[in-house]
C-alpha cells in the first residue's frame, strides 16, 4: 500500500475552504490556539451586549433609558412623561445639552483650536435611511420606522459654533425657570387660605351657615325686582 497524501483526501463538513486553514488561529470564544469559534467545543453561554456580564441584554439592570437617559430601564418602561424637544435642532426626544449636534460638529476637528468647519454641498441627492426613498432625510420621514421607541435625529451639522455658549445659554434658562418657580411657591405660601383658589372654587373664610344666608338674601332681592 502507498501513502496518502492529506491534500488528496477528501474535506470533512467541518473544515473550511480557505487558503489558511493550516495557519495558527485563536478562538474567540475559549481564547485557545487551533479552531475558530465556529468549531469550539465549549458550550455557548449568554452575554450582555451593555455590560458583558452572563444575563440578557433585555433584562439589563445597566440599560440607558434614550427618552431620560437615566439607568435601569429603557424607553417602555419609563415613567416620565413629559417629552424634551431640542432648541438647537427642534427634534423631539432629547434636550439642548443632550443634542447629538454638539459632538458631531467636531467631525473635521483634530487639533485644538477653533472648530473646522464643513463645505456644505447643495446638489448632493437626498436619501432617506429609514424607507430608502429619495427626496428627503431619515429624520424627515413619515413612513413607519423600524424602533418606533426612539427619535429621529438629523444626520447632518446643524452648527459649528462653540457649544460652551449653547451649554450656558442652557444653565441661564434654567436657573430662570428656577427663580420663576421659586417665585410662584413662594407667592402661593403667602396667599391667604381664604383667598387661594382649588379649580373654579374659591375658598372663603364664612361658615356654611352663612354663605347660605347671603345665597338666600340674594334671591329674595332678584325676586322682588321681577
Amino acid at each position: 500500500l502507498w501513502h496518502i497524501n492529506s491534500e488528496d483526501k477528501f474535506r470533512t463538513r467541518k473544515q473550511s475552504n480557505r487558503y489558511h486553514d493550516n495557519a495558527v488561529i485563536t478562538c474567540s470564544k475559549c481564547q485557545l490556539k487551533g479552531h475558530s469559534a465556529k468549531f469550539c467545543s465549549v458550550p455557548k453561554t449568554m452575554k450582555c451586549f451593555f455590560c458583558g456580564d452572563y444575563h440578557s441584554g433585555m433584562n439589563c439592570k445597566n440599560k440607558i433609558c434614550t427618552k431620560c437617559f437615566q439607568q435601569g430601564h429603557d424607553r417602555r418602561r419609563c415613567y416620565i412623561r413629559f417629552i424634551d424637544t431640542c432648541e438647537l435642532c427642534h427634534m423631539r426626544g432629547h434636550s439642548e445639552r443632550n443634542c447629538p449636534d454638539l459632538w458631531r460638529r467636531y467631525h473635521l476637528t483634530t487639533s485644538k483650536g477653533s472648530i473646522v468647519k464643513g463645505n456644505p454641498n447643495p446638489h448632493s441627492p437626498l436619501y432617506c435611511y429609514s424607507c430608502g426613498s429619495k427626496g428627503h432625510y431619515g429624520a424627515e420621514c413619515m413612513e413607519t420606522r423600524v424602533d418606533r421607541w426612539s427619535f429621529p435625529t438629523w444626520t447632518s451639522v446643524i452648527s459649528y459654533k462653540n457649544p460652551i455658549s449653547v451649554l450656558r445659554r442652557e444653565n441661564e434658562r434654567n436657573f430662570q425657570q428656577e427663580e420663576r418657580n421659586s417665585r410662584e411657591r413662594n407667592r402661593f405660601d403667602r396667599t391667604p387660605l381664604f383667598h387661594r383658589r382649588k379649580g373654579n372654587e374659591t375658598f372663603s373664610k364664612d361658615t356654611p351657615t352663612q354663605n347660605t344666608k347671603k345665597k338666600s338674601k340674594f334671591f329674595r332681592k332678584a325676586l322682588s325686582q321681577l
